[in-house]
């Protein structure tokens, strides 16, 4: 599931690139709400164990007609069952097989490449890709782990409603093992927003 979401995620970047690059200079036809909430799936794959579905949220405010600053916060269920089938390592094994992550985080988000699809005559639709950068806290097996985010993706706006399709690295430093290692955990995400 998570491979083919990667897949589309990376076809409709290639796309937009290629419509972006093509298109002629244009005003964006989107209204400038300063406010959004945004909500949507987060699948998230964390160094060492397997996750179940997850949920993100995010509060945003539009600094000027690209960048923005948001306010989010997210979860989903970390298990190691993986690990209980093989040889158990005493800091990969979660009490009652399964925990919760958590994390918050305060990120900058950049638009650049806007561009259109044309559907018909008359028929457009607004696209941009925009990168992300920030810091967070991550919350797990009642530990807090200060966290570097970084990621990319696509937003498709339409009046006051927005769709987005993201991927994000979430870089902390984690005990596995008995060493202590920086882990990259890729999370995806599609979430719906409305802005105000």
């Amino acid at each position: 599931m998570m491979l083919r979401l990667c897949l589309l995620f990376v076809s409709l970047l290639t796309v937009t690139i290629t419509t972006a690059v093509k298109a002629e200079s244009y005003q964006l036809d989107v209204p400038a709400y300063n406010w959004h909430l945004s909500a949507g799936y987060a699948g998230y794959r964390t160094v060492g164990f397997d996750s179940t579905a997850g949920a993100q949220f995010t509060l945003g405010y539009r600094l000027d007609s690209s960048l923005e600053l948001e306010l989010t916060t997210g979860f989903v269920t970390l298990t190691d069952e993986n690990y209980r089938q093989g040889v158990p390592a005493p800091s990969l094994i979660l009490e009652g097989g399964e925990q919760t992550l958590v994390w918050s985080e305060l990120m900058f988000s950049d638009s650049f490449l806007q561009g259109q699809w044309q559907f018909s005559k008359n028929t457009y639709i607004n696209t941009g890709l925009f990168w992300q950068f920030g810091a967070g806290i991550t919350h797990f097996s009642d530990e807090y782990y200060p966290t570097l985010v970084l990621g990319g993706g696509i937003r498709i706006p339409y009046d006051r409603y927005r769709l987005e399709l993201a991927i994000k690295d979430h870089i902390f430093k984690f005990e596995k093992i008995g060493e202590t290692s920086y882990g990259n955990n890729m999370q995806l995400v599609v979430a719906l927003g409305i802005s105000f």
